[in-house]
């Protein structure tokens, strides 16, 4: 699809990381980095935002305008973090946690657009 993707996991430096927090580290990232190709802005931030912990956080999918259009919209990837991603972490499997959101970004990240 030539769409761009990073996945980061870094420590917030807070005792507790807020959804609020986690979008606006996940925007940083993606305006630093340049996630997403230029004029067509089809960057996907998939986020593991962690407390001093380490074993605790939020996660978050930022999006680019391009990448919504295409392929997920923000309801979509609150499913994604609410249904695939967080049940997961909440029994301690933070890497399952990544796999099945990634997994199901596989899906629906075709070319052509989400085959819904």
């Amino acid at each position: 699809t030539q769409a761009e993707i990073a996945v980061v996991s870094w420590p917030s430096g807070e005792g507790s990381v807020s959804t609020g927090g986690a979008a606006v580290d996940a925007r940083i990232i993606m305006d630093a980095w340049g996630v997403g190709r230029a004029g067509v802005n089809d960057g996907l931030v998939v986020l593991f935002d962690m407390d001093t912990s380490n074993r605790h956080g939020q996660f978050y999918l930022a999006t680019g305008q391009g990448f919504q259009d295409l392929y997920l919209s923000d309801s979509e990837a609150e499913a994604i973090v609410d249904g695939d991603m967080l049940p997961r972490a909440k029994d301690g499997g933070l890497d399952a946690a990544l796999l099945d959101g990634l997994a199901h970004l596989d899906r629906i990240v075709q070319p052509g657009g989400n085959p819904h």
